[in-house]
C-alpha cells in the first residue's frame, strides 16, 4: 500500500520530504492497527537487483533516491518529467534506451526537423526525449502530451 503511495504520489518530492511521508503513513497504518513492516522500502518491495545492477552498468548514480526514483519511473504508466540539472538522468535514459534508437529533440531545434523526428519515432514505436523544456511546450506538442 506505501509502494502504491510513493508511485502516485510522492515522485515529485525530495527525498528529505518522501520520507516524512512515510514515516507519516507508517504511522497512520499503526494507528489503525494495520500489520505492516516497519522499515518500508521500494527497492526492498518492488526493486528487481537484476534489473537495477543492469540501470547501474547504465549509468545510474548509485544513491539510493536515484534508484527508487527508476523505480518509479518503471512502474509509472505516464511519461516522466525530470528536473535534471546534473544530466544524470539524461545519460541514463539515453544508455537505457540506446538499443531503441533513442532520439532527442530540444526547443531551439527547427520545427520542420522536430516534426520528422517525432513522426518517425512515434510510428516505429521509438522513445523520444525532450531536453531543455520550457514552462511551456509548442502547441503541436500538446495532443502527445496528453495522452
Amino acid at each position: 500500500m506505501i509502494s502504491s503511495g510513493i508511485i502516485a504520489y510522492l515522485g515529485v518530492f525530495i527525498q528529505s520530504y518522501r520520507q516524512d511521508c512515510i514515516k507519516n503513513w507508517i504511522d497512520m497504518i499503526k494507528m489503525f492497527n494495520i500489520k505492516s513492516n516497519p522499515d518500508v522500502s521500494l527497492n526492498s518491495i518492488l526493486g528487481n537487483q537484476v534489473k537495477i545492477r543492469e540501470w547501474l552498468i547504465q549509468r545510474l548514480p548509485q544513491d539510493k533516491f536515484s534508484i527508487d526514483n527508476a523505480i518509479i519511473l518503471e512502474n509509472s504508466e505516464r511519461w516522466p518529467l525530470m528536473i535534471d540539472p546534473q544530466m544524470q538522468a539524461n545519460i541514463w535514459i539515453k544508455k537505457m534506451e540506446e538499443k531503441n534508437q533513442i532520439k532527442s529533440i530540444k526547443p531551439t531545434m527547427d520545427a520542420k526537423q522536430m516534426c520528422r523526428i517525432l513522426e518517425t519515432q512515434i510510428n516505429l514505436g521509438y522513445p523520444v526525449i525532450l531536453e531543455d523544456a520550457n514552462d511551456t511546450f509548442d502547441p503541436m506538442l500538446e495532443p502527445l502530451l496528453g495522452k
